[in-house]
């Protein structure tokens, strides 16, 4: 039942997304770009973006591996996260079947709504067109909660889940508080060494990797986690700074209420069952102090599940009484996450009309380096191009707070390239030299993309009179909805 209801909510957002791109299919976000350029550098044997400068512009260790072995095709992402989607609903379906339902059509339908709930509080559909890695991370973290299930009826936790736990680190850096979790719950079932291992097998990869990064010359952690935590400062200032957005910050609002309610729960357990849920509220304080939000609701959504499904768990809500207060839950998270789900197809249309069509335009026409500060699509299948990444993901030496006119003159003119196509709102100024050649204009409004407007400079007169005939042709070819203004 829950797969089914799964594969019609996939197609059911996939054709109008199909529609909307003019059948190109775009994904809904312009990170994944990213991720399948760098599959196809780790194939020819260096990991970064640009032959000879060492990047980590993915936030995942094994993300851009599973791709490189998928021959980092593009649909690559996309045929990964429907397999997790579904088997995420499958588990689902399980986890909740185990229940003690009363064999009545009552209970059947409340099953049913409690799945299709948790499927669009879970916004596991809209996550598996954005081509990232956190459909996966569902996936495991589902595989997490059923462990925490199986301790809670004391079963033997299934080995299947431990393995997820000890992948999931290595897919998202979150992931480590479920690792924690996970090893808490074969303490609590005796099972120390056990424990033990766990901790070690999902650790270590994440050493190793930290060890490469650094005998390549960089940080120890992923560029796209150094850029986006904000880790230039000491670790006490990060937590300060951290706890600081938390309490202003309305989206962190989900997490704290669900984990105040697993500790209140917590309170009404046995021992053994009080620690399982004081560790699952634990997920809710690491993600406050860690975690970042937002960005198509797929940063703090597991949290959110996971604890969900810990409080559903405790309460076992197989009476109507309970089943209703849960389903007020669920129906609360679900409508607060809808949009991932209801707004995939219009997200999908920005990265055609902007990223994509920039990645034409350097591809067949300029054919030349480029600067910019979204930088997926330029760089996937544009080899031997180098992508200068203004933001600093893909390239160390814009990873930096400061950047003003002058530094961003220095950094362009330093690697020699003629055209920078960047948001105008996302630089307080450009520098003189750099001429406005165009602008390139969405058709629809924006909502995943950083503004409705992409600049096009030329860094010097030399090629602003080779980039204008190019850009005449190039306004002449687009789509329709996406416009380009000539200066």
């Amino acid at each position: 039942m829950a797969v089914a209801m799964a594969g019609a909510l996939l197609i059911a957002v996939g054709l109008p997304l199909l529609w909307l791109t003019q059948g190109h299919g775009d994904y809904t976000l312009d990170d994944p770009y990213i991720h399948l350029a760098l599959a196809q550098r780790i194939a020819q044997g260096f990991y970064g973006l640009n032959p000879g400068e060492s990047a980590a512009p993915s936030s995942s260790l094994l993300w851009p591996l599973l791709l490189t072995l998928l021959g980092a095709q593009r649909f690559a992402p996309l045929l990964i996260n429907v397999a997790c989607t579904l088997a995420s609903a499958w588990l689902l379906g399980r986890l909740v079947g185990q229940w003690s339902w009363p064999q009545d059509a009552a209970s059947t339908r409340r099953q049913a709504l409690t799945l299709l709930l948790l499927l669009l509080a879970g916004n596991l559909i809209g996550l598996a067109y954005s081509g990232m890695e956190h459909s996966l991370q569902l996936l495991l973290t589902i595989a997490c909660a059923y462990a925490l299930q199986c301790a809670w009826q004391q079963r033997e936790i299934p080995r299947a889940c431990l393995l997820a736990a000890a992948l999931g680190p290595a897919v998202r850096y979150e992931l480590l508080s479920l690792l924690l979790l996970m090893a808490t719950l074969l303490w609590l079932q005796q099972r120390r060494r056990d424990a033990v291992l766990l901790l070690l097998s999902g650790t270590l990869p994440l050493l190793g990797f930290a060890l490469f990064l650094h005998a390549q010359g960089l940080p120890p952690l992923p560029g796209s986690v150094m850029v986006k935590e904000g880790l230039h400062g000491d670790g006490a200032q990060f937590l300060l700074q951290r706890l600081h957005e938390a309490w202003q910050d309305r989206r962190s609002i989900p997490l704290l209420l669900l984990g105040a309610a697993c500790l209140w729960q917590a309170g009404a357990q046995r021992a053994q069952r009080r620690w399982m849920l004081l560790a699952a509220a634990g997920v809710a304080v690491a993600h406050l102090l860690c975690g970042r939000y937002g960005w198509f609701y797929r940063y703090e959504i597991y949290a959110a599940l996971f604890l969900s499904l810990v409080l559903l768990i405790s309460l076992q809500p197989v009476q109507p009484q309970r089943w209703r207060y849960s389903a007020y839950l669920l129906a609360m998270l679900a409508l607060l996450y809808l949009p991932g789900t209801l707004l995939a197809p219009l997200s999908a249309r920005n990265i055609y009309e902007q990223q994509y069509q920039m990645h034409r335009f350097v591809s067949l026409w300029w054919r030349r380096d480029v600067a910019a500060n979204d930088i997926g699509w330029l760089a996937y299948g544009t080899q031997p191009l180098r992508v200068l990444d203004l933001v600093g993901l893909a390239t160390p030496e814009a990873a930096r707070p400061d950047k003003d006119a002058a530094w961003l003159q220095a950094i362009v003119a330093r690697r020699k390239i003629g055209l920078v196509m960047i948001y105008p709102n996302w630089f307080g100024q450009v520098p003189a030299q750099w001429i406005l050649l165009a602008q390139l204009r969405l058709g629809s409004r924006p909502i995943v993309v950083g503004g409705d407007t992409v600049n096009f400079y030329a860094s010097s007169p030399q090629a602003a009179a080779e980039l204008r005939p190019l850009l005449r042709d190039f306004a002449a070819s687009l789509p329709a909805g996406p416009h380009l203004e000539l200066r």
